[in-house]
């Protein structure tokens, strides 16, 4: 597209085909700048699938010219612009107006999940439970390969406590991505809502089969067998500081397992990371608590 911003500052008149000349001086000066772009892989979907879908809609990652909604990318933004006005609502507790701010952007594209997922999102939050699970419901019926959306639709049930539903869109999201470690915790988290703690191990111990990298599933599954006095901690913890060393719970659980185990240098090393990661925190206090123990 070709515009003189001057005298069409709003873009209305393509002038591609008439001034072919100067578009192709443009084009072929775009892909210079393009060609020396560093190369990097695009952002996966399971990092962060709303935003992925958010771009898709809006007519951004697909191929050349490529939408997946039908809108014009210059025209998503504008919708964009209207789904960020939702967004504020929704953050200030003004769910009601969040909801009319968005049934109006989904009149205007009735097909962008998107907007359909924030929908839902707003109209749970209003307290409009059916409605929400209805246009959840939609939106996957739009996109059924987001493993997010099950995931998503899954969380409004287990809240309205329709367990036998909520496990179905759980299972639904692990049926796309078996890696996808939300999906996990809240079929474990929906285990203990049925008063089913031996499941939640289970479930668990799923995850970890398929060796799901979810600093939450290990640290869980440790703790599980921290509590019912079972060796295997270790193993789990190690990975999970390995995967977050930041963070002082998995390394305090270490030094309890290490403990246990009769390990008391590992267990000392264990407890001073814990307290190094944290130094102000209750999970630092328990790690000094251990290490004044250990000192006797």
């Amino acid at each position: 597209e070709l515009y003189e911003i001057v005298s069409d500052p709003d873009e209305q008149n393509n002038l591609v085909r008439e001034q072919r000349a100067l578009a192709g001086q443009l084009r072929d000066r775009l892909l210079g700048l393009e060609a020396g772009f560093t190369t990097h892989q695009p952002l996966p979907l399971a990092a962060d699938g709303q935003l992925d879908a958010e771009l898709r809609s809006l007519g951004y990652l697909g191929g050349a010219g490529e939408t997946t909604s039908g809108l014009d990318p210059k025209d998503g933004i504008g919708l964009l612009n209207e789904l960020e006005q939702a967004n504020r609502l929704l953050a200030s507790g003004q769910a009601a107006a969040a909801v009319r701010k968005l049934e109006a952007l989904n009149a205007k594209s009735p097909d962008n999940v998107p907007f359909l997922t924030r929908l839902a999102s707003a109209q749970e939050q209003a307290g409009e439970i059916d409605q929400a699970i209805a246009t959840f419901e939609r939106a996957i019926s739009l996109d059924p390969d987001l493993e997010f959306l099950h995931h998503h639709l899954g969380r409004t049930l287990l809240n309205a406590k329709r367990y036998e539903a909520a496990e179905a869109a759980f299972e639904a999201a692990l049926e796309i991505d078996p890696r996808f470690s939300q999906a996990w915790l809240s079929l474990a988290e929906l285990a203990l809502h049925r008063g089913r703690p031996a499941d939640e191990r289970k479930v668990l111990e799923r995850a970890a089969a398929r060796e799901v990298d979810s600093v939450g599933v290990l640290v869980r599954l440790a703790q599980i067998l921290l509590a019912a006095k079972e060796l295997g901690a270790e193993r789990h913890l190690a990975r999970a500081c390995e995967l977050l060393p930041e963070l002082p719970l998995p390394w305090l659980l270490r030094g309890q397992a290490a403990l246990i185990e009769g390990r008391r240098e590992a267990a000392r090393s264990h407890l001073e990371r814990a307290i190094q990661a944290a130094p102000r925190s209750s999970i630092a206090g328990q790690a000094r608590a251990l290490l004044a123990q250990l000192g006797r």
